[in-house]
């Protein structure tokens, strides 16, 4: 309904106003926001430590980018039409969705919501006297004082303060007119699936399974993926859909092996795509629904790399609600186990005992049987008879 509005306001359809005010009674309106939904999209928590509200990490639902992408053609038609201060709390909505990027959910409902927000911030007469400044008083690092100015030059870039000691408190204080958007963005590394964030409901179905070559200490893996679609309550068959791997560090597909997986796209049920980049590889399919659908590809060592990881990152999502999908894991024990004598050649690991040990034994042996024909030659030598 919101693309419809929008295409009939930019026509001039005599049918606009009537859509608009459909599209009206269709909202949402959640405290002081509004927006446009199949389903209710919490709001962010808020805690109170202290006397200042603490906004709670943001959390994510499978129909985000439903929602975004709706909400951001209905604040097109509400810019359209010039209604600025309706509009507001509807630009407030799509702000608070960002991710700590600064995007949305996907591709699609980032570049409507990101050309929505541009035209609102358009008409805005309130963009002439913007100048501002806003400090950083870091507990951690009490010796830098960052500071990050906004005017009319670089209003819509954006800038990024890093803080590489992740503890304490960080006070921002903000000076001058105009509006900006504070985003905090965290990073942690896990190690095992329970502390992976995971998705609310479960919309794929994904099973791995390895083929080890034992010759070269499992330098050649084979891997079979099979997934499936499970929210059949809500459709028959899931939107566009990513299948993404982790690949174990120094493992990589060949070249030759993406001409194979070009190929292989031909005799695949709904397989559009298949890529290869660094660390990983992905496969893209038109849709996935409840068949399972199984690819085959083949990952070799091309560095020498011991005592790696024991687990690696698996997903399978929808291409345009990326929430809506699998997150896990998988474990690679036979890799962690090995040692650098057990990946590297020969001629790269001269004190290693798989390759240096012949040659230890040789020389050991040549030594010994020196030894013994010269003891003997002395022998002889010493108990001969003197004439």
């Amino acid at each position: 309904m919101a693309i419809v509005t929008y295409a009939l306001e930019l026509t001039e359809s005599a049918r606009s106003a009537q859509a608009f005010v459909k599209l009206k009674s269709m909202r949402t309106e959640d405290q002081l926001s509004i927006y446009w939904s199949n389903r209710p999209v919490p709001p962010a928590k808020i805690s109170w430590p202290n006397s200042n509200p603490r906004i709670e990490p943001k959390e994510y639902w499978d129909n985000e980018g439903y929602a975004v992408h709706a909400t951001a053609y209905a604040l097109l038609t509400y810019t359209s039409r010039n209604l600025l201060d309706e509009a507001r709390p509807i630009m407030t909505w799509l702000q608070t969705q960002r991710n700590g990027r600064g995007g949305f959910s996907s591709t699609a409902d980032s570049i409507t919501a990101m050309q929505a927000l541009f035209a609102y911030a358009k008409k805005r007469s309130d963009r002439i006297p913007y100048n501002f400044t806003i400090g950083f008083d870091i507990t951690s690092m009490p010796w830098e004082k960052p500071m990050v100015q906004v005017d009319r030059t670089n209003m819509a870039d954006q800038q990024v303060v890093s803080i590489e000691r992740v503890y304490g408190r960080v006070t921002m204080t903000a000076k001058g007119t105009g509006q900006g958007l504070l985003i905090m963005r965290t990073l942690v590394n896990v190690e095992y699936e329970w502390e992976q964030i995971h998705e609310r409901t479960r919309a794929f179905d994904m099973d791995l399974k390895f083929q080890f070559m034992p010759k070269y200490n499992f330098s050649h893996i084979e891997v079979t993926a099979c997934m499936k679609w499970l929210r059949t309550d809500i459709a028959p068959r899931s939107g566009q859909a990513t299948f993404e791997m982790e690949l174990p560090t120094g493992y990589r597909t060949e070249d030759q092996h993406n001409k194979f997986l070009n190929a292989y796209i031909d005799g695949t049920r709904n397989l559009r795509d298949a890529e290869n980049f660094a660390g990983r590889i992905g496969f893209y399919f038109d849709y996935l629904d409840a068949v399972p659908v199984c690819i085959k590809f083949n990952l070799d060592r091309y560095l020498p790399v011991a005592n790696m990881s024991r687990y690696y990152e698996v997903k399978v999502y929808e291409a345009y609600e990326p929430y809506n999908g699998y997150i896990g894991m998988y474990k690679m024990m036979n890799l962690f186990e090995l040692s650098i004598c057990h990946v590297c050649g020969s001629y790269q690991c001269p004190y290693c005992p798989y390759y240096a040990s012949s040659i230890y034994l040789q020389s050991s042996v040549l030594l010994v049987l020196f030894t013994a024909v010269l003891a003997i030659l002395l022998y002889g030598h010493l108990s001969s008879p003197t004439t």
